[in-house]
């Protein structure tokens, strides 16, 4: 009696003609014989990953070997070790998260063993996409390199963020060619572009949906992948204040900066730093080599303190528990800095003429007048520079004076950078009151 399948994969290998010399009469070949396939190559058991040295039990941690009827098509390329130190791992990530600016650091360290363990699984249940994202060199695409190397390309790809910004229906190569992955990585964005939201949602829930390519006909694909970002700038959605959308996004502000004195640009990032009244443990010297030795050799270190935080998250219920520093970004990113910065302008600033007045004073009271709404991770001094320089741009139209309002380089009173000219700050409301 033959196995299950033994007769479809001989009436497969008797299909050798003339016709499979070529690729595209291999592949028309194989297509008429799908239908003779008994089993599924899809993603069925979304708790184990596949290995190059067996399957990992994502619930226990355990390794067993590869069975033929696993019907595995990708692996990690790394192999598991059950019993690799986690140590290298974690100091990889407490390295860019310094406990001085961090409070919460091993809560953000746990939360991050949590994610990745999620994102080598196959579920989709927590419908979430992590933005990580900061301005400069903070260990954005350190990351994104430790992941591919560790993971592979079977597992884990990198997409352009035009991919999110097509709606269903429309070609989208770099996207398909990934859906097969648990883990989709986007490392640049651009500000212009923003996110379609239904084929944003699609993908993070794991629904069915459709997918297209060039001269190809749609067809039904349900993803499996987990997107994070890392990005300087967090990108924005065609409608950024629905709910459905919103409740998707986690935000990681990355602080820390690592900077090379011997160059000019990095300097002033770090002078900008310290204006800005940065701790001082946020600004790190920059090894070129760091990946090398800190990522190169530790791979299975790495796997495993995920699988430690995939075992934790199904222990947890298939929850990860968000650190309230996160929670609490997360409102940052809502806030709307557009009204703000306009409310502000309204209430704070006033024509006055030979007065001059620094864009990072203008910040510093800006930041006063919303307390906890903002800092300088979500919206530094020059994203308020550039939306108040818009705001007073529509407002010279208005006529009263803010048409005479210049904005120069210089220096006012010791300090040096933009400034105002014509524009001064009006009293506090409360002041002089006891």
């Amino acid at each position: 009696t033959m196995a299950p399948g033994q007769a479809s994969i001989r009436k497969l290998a008797a299909a050798k003609c003339k016709y499979v010399e070529s690729l595209k009469h291999q592949n028309e070949v194989l297509k008429a014989g799908q239908h003779l396939l008994i089993g599924s190559f899809s993603d069925a058991k979304p708790d184990q990953l596949p290995c190059i040295n067996g399957i990992v039990d994502l619930r226990t941690g355990g390794l067993r070997p590869i069975q033929p009827d696993d019907l595995v098509t990708r692996v990690c390329q790394t192999p598991y070790d059950p019993a690799a130190d986690v140590g290298p791992a974690r100091a990889f990530y407490e390295s860019f998260l310094p406990l001085e600016a961090y409070p919460d650091q091993q809560q953000l360290v746990a939360f991050l063993s949590e994610w990745m363990g999620y994102s080598i699984s196959g579920e989709t249940n927590l419908e979430m996409c992590v933005y990580f994202y900061g301005i400069g060199s903070n260990s954005k695409t350190t990351q994104v390199k430790l992941n591919m190397q560790v993971l592979g390309e079977e597992i884990c790809q990198t997409v352009p963020m035009e991919c999110l910004c097509k709606k269903k229906g429309e070609n989208n190569d770099a996207l398909h060619d990934a859906m097969r992955a648990r883990l989709v990585m986007i490392s640049e964005s651009d500000d212009s572009l923003k996110i379609h939201e239904s084929a944003f949602r699609s993908l993070v829930s794991g629904e069915k949906t459709k997918s297209k390519t060039m001269y190809k006909r749609e067809v039904d694909v349900e993803p499996r992948m987990k997107v994070a970002m890392y990005v300087n700038n967090v990108p924005k959605f065609e409608n950024g204040s629905a709910f459905y959308t919103t409740r998707r996004n986690a935000y990681f502000p990355l602080k820390k900066i690592f900077v090379d004195e011997k160059l000019q640009t990095d300097r002033r990032e770090a002078d900008h730093y310290r204006a800005m009244k940065m701790p001082e443990c946020l600004i790190g010297k920059k090894d070129r080599l760091f990946f090398e030795k800190h990522v190169l050799g530790h791979e299975a270190s790495f796997l495993r303190f995920w699988v430690e935080g995939a075992v934790q998250y199904y222990n947890n219920g298939q929850r990860i528990d968000i650190p309230k520093s996160l929670q609490e970004q997360t409102s940052r990113q809502l806030f709307d800095t557009d009204s703000a910065v306009d409310e502000f302008v309204d209430d704070r600033l006033e024509y006055c003429p030979h007065k001059r007045v620094l864009v990072s004073c203008l910040y510093e009271e800006f930041v006063h007048m919303f307390p906890g709404e903002v800092d300088v991770v979500t919206f530094n001094d020059k994203k308020f520079g550039t939306i108040l320089t818009k705001t007073i741009a529509a407002k010279a139209t208005a006529g009263t004076g803010w048409g005479c309002m210049k904005k120069r380089n210089g220096s006012v009173r010791g300090g040096k950078g933009m400034y105002w000219e014509n524009l001064a700050l009006k009293m506090p409301r409360n002041a002089g009151r006891p």
